[in-house]
């Protein structure tokens, strides 16, 4: 290992070096892309919640309520829109929250 001054070592002459730089600007890349995705869906404050007490609704009525389908459902509700879907499970979420379903 070759240390280039200041007590850190060289990139070129590490073999993590790179890599650890990699990591962290993939991970920055990530969580820019995330925030990007938020801010066109649109996400409310409280959403994660709301997301979350709308699925324990659906499963404190003995309905099967899924991670993604209670997001999906979720946002929907959030912008007072419709839901096209031919997914079936979406009618536990249009009993318990109130969400419009556009069935095919």
């Amino acid at each position: 290992m070759v240390f280039s001054g200041y007590g850190k070592p060289d990139a070129e002459n590490y073999a993590g070096g790179s890599a650890r730089f990699a990591a962290s600007s993939a991970a920055r890349h990530r969580r820019r892309r995330r925030d990007d995705v938020a801010r066109l869906a649109g996400i409310h404050p409280g959403y994660w919640q709301r997301a979350g007490l709308l699925r324990a609704h659906v499963i404190a009525l003995g309905r099967r309520a899924r991670l993604g389908h209670a997001l999906i459902a979720q946002s929907c509700l959030d912008h007072d829109l419709p839901l096209l879907t031919r997914d079936r499970n979406f009618l536990a979420f249009a009993a318990a929250g109130g969400l419009k379903l556009a069935l095919p």
